[in-house]
């Protein structure tokens, strides 16, 4: 297989999609107030629950928490969004929890009072307390969206090496998508599941190709973990880390016995297959049991 170590450099469109993408995110940032976005405040939550040192959140019924339902979900994207936040004050914490009391939320056509909670001049520039550590975590879901976009590029072109267009295509659909721009400048775990679930499904493509010598593998992935004593351990720790950031990464299993079907036929052996699914399964279960 030949490693290319230009890959990158004819990828100026991607690069021109991406600045237009953070630009797009940034603006969409700048016009929704913090927590206003789908479900930013009960996120923001379980990251500032975290960060404060109070380990992960627990649920009670009937008990009122600043996390509410996403304190249920897994915690890699809070656990990284807490190691980012952990140096800031938020002496405002519990003042940004006001609700508004005039809201119309979800009520179609209204114009006014679309707000789900009250917002003072603590939001304005320069920013402090909570309105900094939700700034930056936003930027966080910008950089991952970014990834996402990227990797979604990159998919195609691994698909459909032949094509100059369809890649960049598919990554402005990505791009452009309204409700991803829009959870992409938000405090959100979905922008963690998105970012590895394409992260897999593109290291999937390339050790498919990397067996049928079909494909330039670019110089910015490490290719000496796709050869077949190290990919299962990286199909196992992504997918692990996946789990571990959204329980919806567990449809990506399919994906992966389909792959280990295909292994087998591949290679006429059994026991190859059946060494690397349980490498798989077990690199999952060691990251995501202790959680479970």
């Amino acid at each position: 297989v030949y490693i290319s170590t230009n890959y990158m450099k004819s990828y100026t469109s991607l690069r021109v999609l991406l600045i237009v993408f953070v630009g797009v995110a940034f603006a969409y940032n700048q016009a929704t107030p913090i927590f206003e976005a789908s479900d930013e405040a009960w996120h923001y939550g379980v990251v500032r629950e975290i960060a404060s040192g109070r380990g992960l959140p627990t649920q009670q019924t009937g008990e009122i928490t600043t996390y509410r339902q996403e304190g249920s979900q897994p915690p890699f994207y809070y656990l990284i969004g807490a190691g980012l936040i952990s140096w800031i004050d938020d002496f405002d914490s519990l003042s940004r929890y006001s609700y508004n009391p005039f809201g119309q939320i979800g009520v179609p056509g209204t114009t006014t009072n679309v707000n789900m909670f009250r917002h003072t001049n603590l939001e304005e520039f320069p920013l402090t307390g909570v309105a900094l550590a939700v700034h930056l975590l936003r930027w966080f879901s910008i950089l991952l969206g970014c990834g996402t976009v990227a990797l979604t590029y990159f998919v195609a072109k691994a698909l459909f090496p032949g094509q100059v267009t369809l890649p960049i295509l598919a990554a402005s659909f990505t791009a452009f998508n309204p409700m991803f721009v829009f959870i992409s400048a938000s405090v959100n775990n979905d922008n963690g599941v998105w970012f590895l679930a394409s992260l897999i499904i593109y290291t999937l493509i390339l050790i498919v190709n990397l067996d049928n010598n079909a494909l330039l593998i670019p110089s910015w992935f490490p290719s000496k973990l796709l050869q077949r004593q190290f990919a299962p351990w990286l199909l196992g720790l992504l997918i692990g880390l996946a789990i571990l950031t959204k329980l919806s990464a567990l449809l990506l299993m399919p994906v992966v016995v389909i792959y280990l079907i295909w292994r087998k036929q591949h290679s006429r052996n059994w026991l190859q297959s059946f060494r690397e699914g349980l490498i798989i399964a077990s690199c999952v279960l060691v990251l995501t049991g202790w959680w479970f």
